[in-house]
């Protein structure tokens, strides 16, 4: 007896790269995103990924299988070397997934330069974050806001990033692509807090105090006008 099942096959695949650019001795970070949104597990997913150079040489793959449940999402991150040898330009990753005979392909196309290039590309997009992070704190502070520890939070990260291109500068880049990442994450977290305070309400600035204030003394004036009003009109009325 054959029993009709009923269903479909759906596997999504992402592919995520943490950035579209790299330098030769670095690595080239990226995510592969699987979710499974059919009626089905599926048991026997392959996953091949190969990056191929600026005249078609094949180098830094990778191949397996692994098993996605009906509902289930999974994620594989890899960082592949890039060679200090390899030929700058454009690199082109192709990630191929088969599952239920059908297979799906991915490409991503990201830039391989010197790390010299690299590093003053990434070092000028710092700096200006944080000129226009300093613009913004400048309008928080003209607005009224309390800012001193957001400035004195920027000035530290503007002294790193100074020492960070001293070290470029020599040619010492053993450990200048990890303090890069950590200023700019530093970034990051200053910009969303930056955010957070101009997203307060208006009361709690300078201007809305001064507001207050201004509210308060009108009523005041008018409270005081009340009072002397009444007790002249008493005084008319009880000579």
């Amino acid at each position: 007896k054959t029993i009709s099942v009923t269903g479909a096959h759906q596997l999504n695949l992402d592919v995520v790269p943490s950035s579209l650019k790299t330098a030769q001795g670095l690595t080239f970070q990226f995510t592969i995103h699987l979710v499974n949104a059919g009626d089905f597990d599926e048991t026997n997913v392959q996953i091949k990924w190969h990056i191929i150079d600026p005249e078609g040489e094949r180098y830094s793959d990778s191949t397996f299988t692994t098993t996605i449940k009906k509902g289930e999402s999974i994620s594989f991150p890899y960082s592949p070397f890039i060679p200090l040898n390899t030929i700058l330009g454009l690199h082109d990753l192709i990630v191929e997934i088969t599952s239920y005979n059908q297979t799906q392909t991915r490409e991503i196309m990201f830039e391989v330069s010197s790390p010299s290039e690299y590093y003053a590309q990434v070092i000028a997009d710092l700096e200006l974050r944080l000129d226009q992070l300093e613009t913004k704190i400048k309008d928080l502070q003209q607005r009224g806001f309390d800012v001193t520890q957001i400035k004195n939070d920027l000035l530290d990260i503007q002294r790193d990033l100074s020492k960070a291109k001293g070290t470029f500068l020599a040619g010492k880049f053993e450990t200048l692509n990890n303090d890069l990442l950590d200023i700019s994450s530093r970034i990051t977290k200053l910009a969303a807090m930056i955010d957070l305070i101009g997203q307060q309400a208006p009361l709690l600035s300078r201007e809305g105090l001064i507001m207050i204030g201004y509210v308060a003394g009108i009523l005041l004036l008018l409270v005081l006008a009340y009072l002397l009003w009444k007790k002249m009109y008493e005084l008319s009325r009880n000579p």
